[in-house]
């Protein structure tokens, strides 16, 4: 279902309102969980994450730009008959054009299981054709324009669901053609590495991890940029418990952001070793301003934390019942992570 809606985020995790899809039960339960700020977790739910700098998903754009549900259903349909999820699905390699295939609809190759969609009628091309160009594209050209360019790749190529016509491996100066199951050898690449002459061809043993998607230009001719290859960083080590608390979920990280570790060794040596701890928690709720606090001590007493938190509730349903059970909530959240930051067993 993630495939199908294409938009940013789990759905279910960080629910929003839609109106396309082919699951009419499934969009009205994620209207729903939207509707009463609820969140719902599925073990091993894809996870949608742009593979180019400055990607993004086209129904996330197509929304912000077309406001009639009836064409968004429409043009979400045109879009996964072609198999697109990123601007990177539909655009030539060097993240500058709409590729023509995306617009004569020939759907792409991908590694996902996508549903079956018959092939859409040609007044629905003509729509999708004719929006993608208004909305991604320079006027008269299939160009896009500076804020839909991309940039390098954030993921290796290999990984992305898409399956490009042509890979170059720089480690092995090697083309591949996914089309015709073959790769090319014996290159020359001019100084500036942007247009690659090749001859000699043989059966691929398997991809390198390094491959970049190139575009073919004529005959042995193609077009490559290595200042979009991706590049492998190094993650920042998570030092402290605040840097560790902001690279969580949005959820979580707006309930314990405001919590103060005032004793952090008798913490730590009370989750460790499944000490008793003391949880006390208050809520309210008023026009004006609502939400918890939360106080940990140990069995004597000895303040370990301490830490508020905002009620994340619709206004509309929220009252101080609501806002005491989310306090309670923010502080075993608080607990259950800070266990994870020290790598101990979380307490039953």
């Amino acid at each position: 279902f993630q495939i199908q809606i294409g938009i940013s985020g789990n759905i279910f995790q960080t629910p929003r309102l839609i109106h396309h899809g082919n699951s009419t039960w499934i969009r009205q339960w994620v209207n729903e969980l939207y509707d009463f700020n609820l969140q719902m977790f599925i073990p091993q739910t894809l996870h949608l994450s742009p593979p180019r700098t400055n990607d993004r998903t086209i129904m996330d754009v197509i929304i912000h730009n077309q406001h009639h549900g009836n064409i968004i259903e429409q043009l979400n349909i045109c879009r996964q008959y072609l198999r697109i999820i990123y601007i990177s699905d539909m655009t030539t390699p060097d993240g500058t054009y709409i590729n023509n295939e995306s617009l004569q609809m020939i759907p792409n190759s991908s590694s996902y299981h996508w549903p079956h969609i018959p092939k859409p009628p040609n007044k629905l091309c003509q729509l999708w054709k004719s929006s993608i160009q208004k909305i991604f594209c320079e006027k008269r050209n299939n160009k896009l324009i500076p804020q839909y360019q991309l940039g390098p790749w954030k993921s290796p190529p290999k990984k992305c669901h898409k399956i490009y016509s042509y890979y170059v491996s720089p480690s092995t100066n090697t083309i591949y053609d996914t089309n015709n199951n073959t790769i090319t050898s014996s290159l020359i690449i001019t100084n500036n590495r942007t247009t690659i002459t090749c001859d000699g061809n043989f059966y691929p043993a398997h991809l390198p991890d390094d491959i970049t998607p190139i575009h073919h230009i004529k005959l042995n001719t193609y077009k490559y940029q290595s200042s979009l290859d991706f590049r492998k960083t190094t993650q920042p080590i998570m030092r402290t418990y605040e840097q560790f608390v902001q690279n969580l979920p949005e959820y979580e990280k707006i309930n314990i952001e405001n919590f103060t570790i005032i004793n952090p060794t008798l913490l730590c040596e009370c989750v460790a070793n499944g000490h008793e701890i003391i949880i006390s928690t208050d809520g309210s709720y008023k026009s004006s301003s609502s939400g918890g606090a939360t106080v940990i001590t140990d069995k004597h007493e000895n303040i370990l934390a301490t830490g508020y938190n905002p009620d994340t509730g619709h206004t509309w349903f929220q009252c101080s019942f609501r806002s005491e059970s989310q306090a309670c909530l923010s502080a075993f959240i608080f607990l259950t992570q800070y266990c994870r930051y020290l790598n101990v067993s979380i307490p039953p």
